[in-house]
């Protein structure tokens, strides 16, 4: 299948996937501060710091506005009103994308996309671009 490199538009949305993830590890790192043999204020104060960490997460999640992400070539692309260059590594496989950008200033700017940030007919046309390069 040949895909041109020609200007193409992603619609990006926050994940279900990396939230979830999150709230997984947070769970995990809980039982696993229950079964120490430490004092029950450290715990608890451990226990504390875990629960804050998922209301930030979660607000983070709320507060994430749809973006679009735009190829304006092989190298050239816009996140926003943002212009950006694409790194030459990027790690692509079925469900997960992520991109490795730098920003005009020089900036390092990561994007990690599931498969649900974006429509499927989106991530596909994506990976296809990532792997045509």
């Amino acid at each position: 299948m040949i895909v041109e490199k020609s200007l193409a538009t992603f619609n990006l949305r926050p994940s279900n996937i990396i939230l979830r993830a999150q709230f997984g590890l947070a769970l995990v790192v809980s039982i696993v501060l229950l079964g120490l043999p430490v004092v029950w204020g450290a715990r608890l104060l451990a226990l504390f710091i875990t629960a804050a960490a998922i209301a930030l997460w979660f607000r983070q999640w709320q507060a994430q506005e749809p973006e679009v992400l735009r190829c304006l070539g092989s190298e050239r692309w816009t996140l926003g009103d943002i212009d950006l260059l694409l790194q030459p590594r990027q790690f692509v496989v079925r469900n997960l994308v992520i991109l490795f950008f730098k920003t005009t200033d020089g900036a390092a700017l990561v994007r990690v996309l599931p498969a649900d940030a974006m429509p499927v007919g989106q991530h596909r046309l994506l990976r296809k671009l990532l792997l045509a390069r």
